[in-house]
């Protein structure tokens, strides 16, 4: 009995499965070959600038390879990004929030207070409400995020000119 309890006790402290374990080294390959093509590097590239081999790099890309800090750290510091940005979040963000959070990587520092604002009216304000959205926000789900993030946009740039 004892024994089992103990294997039990084990198992259950075991902060992760195989499973786990490769859907985390796969979204860290991920974001390598992510932020890779993002800088138009190529494997190469960035395996020289990272000190590692070519090949190496492409297992830690493809989810295969498990990549020690030192090595994470030297990839990212190639890549210019901290190392946690490598790192997959607890809460994954959508391909969508992504986009959004690139896009808003590229606003000018002095326009986030303006943006910020114009994207609380927006989430705040009711549907159908008369004038609190624009009719590109009140289109059909799948033109909506698009169309309403090109008004956001507009007003951005229309109101940083004034």
């Amino acid at each position: 009995m004892a024994r089992s309890t103990a294997k039990l006790r084990e198992k259950s402290a075991s902060p992760s499965t195989p499973a786990s374990s490769a859907a985390f080294l796969a979204a860290i390959g991920a974001e390598v070959r992510r932020n890779r093509a993002k800088r138009g590097m190529t494997r190469r590239h960035l395996a020289s600038a990272s000190q590692t081999s070519e090949r190496y790099l492409a297992q830690i890309e493809s989810g295969t390879g498990n990549p020690s800090i030192s090595v994470l750290r030297a990839i990212a510091q190639a890549l210019d990004l901290p190392c946690s940005a490598l790192l997959p979040e607890a809460g994954a963000r959508t391909a969508a929030l992504g986009a959004i959070l690139d896009l808003l990587a590229q606003v000018p520092e002095g326009e986030l207070p303006a943006l910020a604002k114009q994207i609380e009216r927006h989430v705040a304000a009711p549907p159908g409400r008369a004038g609190s959205r624009s009719s590109a926000c009140a289109a059909p789900a799948n033109r909506r995020s698009v169309a309403c993030w090109r008004s956001i946009s507009a007003g951005r740039s229309s109101s940083s000119t004034a």
